[in-house]
């Protein structure tokens, strides 16, 4: 599970509060910060959980924690802060996460069955957060809807898909880059389905961000 955090305390707290009462087995958690301003109080948070939490903290969890030097903006570090986890791991997805979300307690072992049961599947991703943004163009099973896009949050991520996105190209008519938007247009090229669930298992909590305006 990969979390990215950049200031918005409140948030944070919201979020981790969430985290820590969800269901585990076996699962680790890489949070990489930023660059937070020290005086948004999440650096020295992060340095306290990072000291003070031994793996069994959270049953079946543990917490890695990462404090970066350098500010590389939204999508850059998200980026990089998923390349990274994979290259810990061998797992053929990891779960994506934002610093402004709530999870539901059963969020990581619903995505780890479905993955489990659609591993004969060609699935790019599986995001447990239905937003009405990305529309529905088929009925995938009781559970899931797929989609013709999917973004960034709460989304579990296909290695083979996502080590095909190349940080040094733009989104079209932008001049940036956006790595949620490639992931859904190679995965499309590609005939993989990004899948989403019907129920929302995350909620985006955050009013103000780089994607997200008041």
């Amino acid at each position: 599970i990969s979390l990215t955090t950049y200031n918005r305390f409140e948030y944070f707290l919201q979020s981790f509060e969430s985290l820590a009462s969800c269901n585990y087995e076996d699962d680790t958690i890489y949070i990489y910060d930023d660059k937070s301003d020290p005086s948004s109080g999440v650096p020295q948070t992060l340095k306290n959980i990072s000291s003070s939490i031994t793996d069994d903290f959270i049953r079946g969890l543990s917490l890695r924690v990462n404090l970066s030097q350098i500010h590389l903006g939204c999508d850059l570090r998200v980026y990089n802060s998923i390349k990274e986890t994979f290259e810990q791991t061998e797992d053929k997805f990891i779960m994506v996460l934002d610093s402004d979300g709530i999870y539901n307690r059963d969020c990581f072992s619903f995505i780890k069955s479905k993955i489990k049961e659609l591993e004969q599947e060609k699935v790019a991703a599986i995001s447990v957060y239905n937003s009405k943004n990305h529309p529905v163009i088929n009925d995938f099973d009781q559970d899931l809807s797929e989609k013709s896009a999917l973004g960034g949050f709460a989304v579990a991520l296909n290695r083979e898909i996502f080590d095909r996105v190349d940080p040094n190209v733009t989104l079209p008519a932008h001049n940036s880059f956006s790595w949620d938007w490639q992931f859904s247009t190679i995965a499309k090229d590609a005939n993989y389905k990004l899948l989403c669930t019907k129920k929302s298992y995350a909620q985006h909590i955050g009013k103000i961000g780089e994607h997200c305006n008041p």
